[in-house]
């Protein structure tokens, strides 16, 4: 199923290309056996007692009308509420193109809500989201690291006052989002575990939807563990994933993987001229998935 692309230059995605196709040869010659990524290995290199395992519980969620065969998504990450920042010139910018562009189905905002995740930061940003719903676009959520910072409260504020999952699906028609918890840097066992099992019996065009991205040409604000990522690769390649959208380093980038897509959205508390949001204008009967970087 076709997506339109833009290419970015030879020999980086030669050099990616090779980098992955190594990783792949790996998993399957059996250096890196699945059975390695059991909770015990889990438990040894990130610790026991997985934070995001009280957070990410997997559900279905169904929008609240039946969406039409063509339609728009609206994807923006980092908005940092409360850090001496607000969203004031956002939303202005966003009524007006609302006003002038079809009126996106809905938001996916892809984490770092606020400064710290404590609950009056919450509560601030949980303002600026009713803004954004009074347009009419529903607004749905992950966590980024900066929402799980408060007093060591590890995401649990976040669960009582944004959302009650941070790990969720939605499907429509041909086409399923995956909303995915990367605020400590990793999914964690259960969580990998659970995508795997849910992707392999999904039949849709997938688009993946993360605070940490794969890779970003810079290791330090990637997902930390290699292993997880080689796997998360691999498991993107194999199940028809079209897109993996991302945010958290604050700069826009581009990464053709050959079987899917990485679009890393700036942030909108970024200055005037270097933050954008994407519109993902998605064909259900052609299947075709375009995206663009409205900067602002």
């Amino acid at each position: 199923m076709p997506f339109k692309r833009k290419h970015i230059s030879y020999l980086t995605q030669f050099a990616l290309s090779s980098l992955i196709t190594i990783a792949c040869s790996l998993l399957v010659s059996g250096c890196f056996m699945e059975s390695y990524w059991t909770s015990e290995k889990y438990d040894t290199l990130f610790g026991s007692g997985s934070p995001i395992d009280s957070r990410a519980r997997f559900e279905d969620i169904t929008l609240p009308d039946t969406p039409p065969k063509s339609y728009s998504v609206m994807i923006l990450s980092d908005m940092h509420i409360g850090q001496e920042r607000d969203a004031d010139d956002f939303i202005a910018y966003l009524q007006e193109y609302v006003k002038a562009h079809e009126k996106p189905l809905f938001c996916a905002n892809l984490g770092d809500l606020n400064g710290n995740g404590s609950h009056d930061q919450n509560a601030t940003y949980l303002k600026v989201q009713k803004r954004i719903e009074d347009m009419g676009i529903p607004v749905y959520c992950v966590p980024g690291n900066h929402d799980t910072f408060d007093g060591g409260n590890h995401g649990e504020y976040y669960i009582q006052d944004i959302s009650h999952t941070s790990f969720f699906r939605i499907k429509i028609h041909g086409t399923s989002y995956y909303f995915l918890d990367t605020a400590d840097g990793t999914l964690g066992y259960k969580q990998f575990s659970t995508l795997k099992k849910e992707m392999r019996t999904d039949q849709n065009r997938k688009i993946m939807l993360t605070h940490y991205p794969l890779y970003c040409n810079n290791f330090t604000l990637e997902l930390a563990n290699t292993y997880e990522r080689a796997q998360l690769m691999a498991l993107y390649a194999e199940e028809n994933v079209a897109y993996a959208i991302c945010g958290h380093t604050h700069k826009y980038f581009e990464f053709d993987f050959g079987a899917f897509y990485e679009v890393i959205v700036s942030a909108i508390c970024e200055a005037k001229g270097k933050r954008n949001f994407i519109i993902l204008t998605v064909d259900e009967q052609t299947h075709t998935y375009l995206h663009h970087a409205q900067q602002f």
